[in-house]
């Protein structure tokens, strides 16, 4: 399936080409090989630049009829950006994890005459959403100049990342007005903020895993075509109300002279949200595990690179007589210098991340330790000079002022037998010293400082440490000091501290609700058999912990409105840290709908991304204004001999989910009993 057959028409062709590139932009009738026979469909001339229509080879699309798909698309792109490497690059961003269109090289045919090799790619659609498991939402387009000066980051070219407004949309949610672009203002304000602040309101915005895998992805290639003016597309998810970039035209070494021998690039391959974010040591540190991660185990993509060159070498031919666009030149040699650049980015990276050291020095009854290295070291064990007895209290001096405060940790753990007279603290748990990661793409780095207070009389002789991504052996610098890091730079100690987990148990017998009540991740609500919650009109229960409701059949717990006239907002369980909720004979009546920015509850109860959750001889009726009585997104549950009855659209709601539905009954419901997206609960 490497071919596509064209029937273009002479008149057409003179069509398109008569003035470009106003003239390509329509749309003219064509037939398409399809099915064993040519079908209608549609051509024209794609591309925002003249390196895709200023050549004999020029950029197409096509379009199919909607009865007679091609291969499943009615949209076909087909590009002459260098079919074979960009093709290899997409298959990265795919294997990494990374929400990125499906891309490989075709042979394009017009009247039985080879065309050229294309790269077809995947449309930005909604189409391309469900393919990719993610539900319909907005997705903006943003397309600037791609010469502008985008690497001063805060200057005003970077107009893309600081404008909400000249996005336009490829896709959107039909639930939120066209006008729409709160995620993006809040991104654009938060892009410029100083400090901590800005970074904080980053991470409401972007899930930190994708983050994660995009930076890493950007590093290994050196792609700088993504940046802050050009070439950026984001999807708004409007089951988290976050932002997830799509990898789109990504080049491989695009700015190949950013990387020597060690991590001092000169020019970007980090946007500005990206770069902001890097200024925490611990998602860098991530960062770096991930790519140790998928560089030692590069199977997946070495099988890809098999078959690409298969396909250069058995069209190898075909490349002397197909038309041509000097641009792209579409040879072995060419592809095979961006494999071999990977491959000389993979040895580079793994040497970083094996050439980190951990560094000490003492004031006064100070240990003092860093780390220089992109990996980040755990400290073991500390050999002390110390009188024998009990272990020391060795303290964590969060705040940096060489003396002990109410409220810093103390290091737990024994001691061990080391030579003469000193002796071995070893750490109950290993202590993590990232350093501060600098320069344009936060791949340089120096030492943060991590003080740890001695009491009088013990001394620091040595330190065991190991390198915080491979867990080898890490040698020890001795040092009088070392540079400050830039102020942009987190101190993970400067981090709150993650609050503990605490049970709670709901108001009994009565448990009202007025506004919006969130529950946190670290929190377990319980909610006591024969517990009657009552809600006020648009009230919601928002939880990223777990909830506990077990009624019983004497005793059942009811969620109902307090004013019979006006319905409640919605019961929505969201992220892992709900996961393991049970509901036990518990009664949802009187509910609705509820919204915050993006993230849309349509059910009057909701779970998204969680799993294990439970429905154990659960009534749902009576809701209004929203589509489900439940909604269930990206979560695995157990559904079991519940009674579904009255709904206002769909009972059950079930996408991209799986679990168990059984011996659930449903009566009078306004659409579907159970509408079943690409789930398969058994």
């Amino acid at each position: 399936n490497d071919e596509i057959h064209l029937h273009v028409p002479g008149t057409v062709w003179d069509e398109l080409l008569r003035d470009l590139p106003a003239s390509g932009e329509r749309y003219r009738k064509i037939q398409v090989w399809n099915g064993g026979r040519y079908r209608k469909a549609k051509l024209r001339i794609r591309g925002n630049s003249g390196f895709h229509w200023l050549f004999d080879k020029r950029s197409l699309k096509v379009k199919t009829s909607k009865k007679h798909l091609l291969r499943g698309y009615r949209h076909i792109n087909l590009s002459v950006k260098l079919p074979y490497v960009e093709s290899l690059a997409h298959e990265v961003a795919r294997q990494w994890g990374l929400l990125t269109p499906l891309s490989w090289p075709v042979r394009v045919f017009t009247d039985g005459q080879l065309y050229g090799t294309m790269r077809f790619v995947e449309d930005i659609d909604e189409s391309f959403l469900r393919r990719h498991g993610r539900m319909p939402g907005d997705i903006f387009k943003g397309e600037g100049s791609p010469f502008t000066n985008e690497w001063h980051y805060g200057t005003p070219v970077n107009f893309l990342l600081r404008n909400p407004y000249v996005w336009p949309l490829l896709a959107r949610d039909n639930s939120l007005p066209r006008s729409y672009r709160g995620e993006l203002a809040a991104m654009a304000r938060a892009v410029d903020l100083p400090g901590t602040e800005g970074i904080d309101r980053l991470r409401t915005l972007f899930d930190p895993k994708i983050v994660v895998r995009h930076i890493a992805f950007h590093l290994f290639l050196n792609e700088l075509h993504a940046v802050d003016a050009n070439n950026l597309k984001l999807y708004l998810d409007p089951l988290t109300g976050r932002l997830e970039p799509i990898v789109w035209d990504p080049y491989i070494g695009s700015n190949r002279r950013i990387f020597s021998g060690d991590p001092n690039p000169h020019y970007p391959v980090l946007n500005s949200v990206f770069y902001k974010l890097a200024a925490d040591p611990r998602l860098m540190q991530r960062v770096f595990v991930f790519l140790d991660d998928r560089l030692r185990h590069p199977e997946g993509l070495v099988a890809r690179i098999d078959r690409l060159h298969d396909d250069l070498r058995r069209h190898r031919q075909s490349f002397k007589i197909e038309r041509s666009n000097p641009w792209f030149p579409i040879t072995s040699w060419f592809f095979d210098a961006n494999v071999g650049f990977l491959q000389e980015n993979r040895s580079r990276i793994l040497d970083w991340i094996g050439r980190t050291r951990l560094v000490a020095a003492v004031r006064g009854n100070a240990a003092v330790l860093g780390c220089r290295g992109v990996a980040g070291v755990r400290l073991l064990a500390l050999e002390l000079g110390a009188p024998a007895g009990k272990p020391p209290r060795i303290v964590e001096d969060r705040n940096r002022n060489l003396r002990a405060d109410p409220g810093e940790p103390v290091l737990r753990g024994p001691f061990e037998a080391g030579s003469g007279a000193r002796r071995w603290f070893v750490l109950d748990e290993p202590l993590l010293i990232l350093p501060a990661y600098v320069g344009i793409n936060r791949v340089a780095t120096v030492p943060l400082a991590y003080p740890l207070l001695l009491p009088p009389g013990v001394t620091p002789a040595n330190a065991r440490a190991v390198n915080a991504v491979t867990g080898k052996p890490v040698s020890i610098d001795l040092v009088e000091s070392w540079p400050a890091p830039p102020a942009d730079v987190i101190h993970p100690w400067d981090e709150p501290t993650p609050p503990r987990p605490r049970v709670r148990t709901a108001p009994h017998p009565v448990f009202r609700v007025d506004g919006v009540l969130r529950i946190p991740a670290n929190e377990t609500l319980i909610i006591e058999p024969g517990t009657t919650v009552v809600l006020a009109p648009g009230a919601t229960v928002q939880s990223f912990g777990k909830i506990l409701a077990r009624g019983t059949a004497a005793h059942p717990i009811v969620f109902r409105r307090a004013d019979p006239a006006r319905p409640w907002g919605c019961l929505a369980l969201q992220g892992p840290g709900t996961a393991g909720s049970t509901f036990r004979h518990v009664t949802f009546r009187g509910g609705s709908q509820a919204r915050f920015g993006a993230l849309h509850y349509s059910g009057m109860v909701n779970v998204h991304r969680s799993e294990d959750v439970s429905f154990d001889r659960c009534e749902l009726s009576g809701n209004v204004v929203g589509d489900d009585g439940l909604h269930v997104a990206r979560s695995t549950v157990r559904i079991e001999s519940c009674f579904f009855h009255d709904t206002n659209s769909d009972a059950l709601d079930m996408d991209y989910s799986g679990g168990r539905v059984a011996g659930c009954r449903f009566e009078r419901v306004g659409n579907d009993a159970i509408d079943l997206m690409t789930s398969s609960p058994v």
